[in-house]
């Protein structure tokens, strides 16, 4: 993550009550948006590199409204996100709490510091793992009106690419030290995976191998890429000349953003904005 600061000043001849928040937390910094609910336009997007806490968070979100209206007001939170890496599609019978707990017990280690909640969206249930006590302290902070896992807008997205192509694609978002791959051929998700990756050619390995695995045409199936990664990586120079057609993630037309979203790569933060 790289620090950001969208801000657009016509927030602040805007009734904070008409402005709501949402929080994305990563592995290595966290982000607000803000969108005003009477025009459904983004208006600012804050994001914040290194090392955190509930309380500091709960700070910055402070300061961040204090900076537009002159003191700290108590925003309403629509989104609380994760971007961790413990996380998994699992099917639609095993989503009752104990039947998950069951399966991700299975898949990961067990942790009693450690809760295990989920996203539900269309036909799919997105379980991932958080810990407990901080995860209590950013309901009490904010008192979300939804947890989901940042994955889940990169399905949709997935999905919904899909639907107007004729071709497959695969769909890659990075953060720091890893990065999701969704599959999507035949316009169904073929595969859902995260990477740990140490440097720039485990990307590339990652990447080709599920080309390999699932037998995509790197001539006619798609790389969509966004995330925390920069045009002139060597993975993406890497990537390049194996794949026809690679694509960096744009702004979504479907949504209103401010003009100053245009001062940087929509790449970066589009499924965090994607999500609401």
């Amino acid at each position: 993550m790289k620090p950001l600061n969208i801000l657009d000043k016509d927030l602040q001849k805007l009734e904070y009550q008409n402005i709501t928040m949402s929080i994305l937390l990563a592995n290595d910094g966290y982000c607000f948006s803000l969108k005003n609910t009477q025009t459904d336009r983004f208006l600012a997007l804050q994001c914040t590199a290194g090392e955190y806490t509930p309380d500091k968070v709960k700070l910055a979100a402070d300061k961040l409204s204090e900076s537009i209206w002159g003191e700290a007001k108590t925003l309403k939170v629509a989104h609380l996100l994760y971007a961790v890496k413990e996380s998994m599609l699992v099917p639609p019978a095993f989503s009752e709490k104990q039947q998950l707990d069951t399966i991700m017990g299975f898949h990961f280690s067990v942790n009693p510091d450690i809760v295990n909640l989920k996203s539900e969206f269309d036909t799919y249930t997105l379980s991932f793992r958080v810990n407990d006590l901080n995860h209590q302290a950013y309901l009490k902070h904010f008192t979300p009106k939804h947890t989901s896992h940042v994955m889940e807008s990169l399905v949709k997205t997935a999905l919904e690419y899909s639907q107007n192509q004729e071709n497959d694609a695969v769909h890659v978002n990075v953060w720091k030290s890893y990065f999701d791959l969704i599959v999507v051929k035949d316009k169904k998700v073929q595969m859902v995976n995260s990477y740990r990756y140490h440097g720039s050619n485990d990307i590339v390995y990652f990447i080709l191998n599920a080309y390999k695995q699932l037998m995509l045409d790197p001539k006619t199936c798609a790389l969509m890429i966004s995330g925390w990664i920069e045009k002139n990586d060597i993975a993406v120079i890497q990537l390049n000349k194996f794949v026809r057609n690679m694509f960096f993630e744009t702004l979504n037309p479907h949504k209103k953003y401010s003009y100053h979203f245009q001062d940087t790569l929509p790449h970066y933060f589009i499924h965090f904005l994607n999500i609401d």
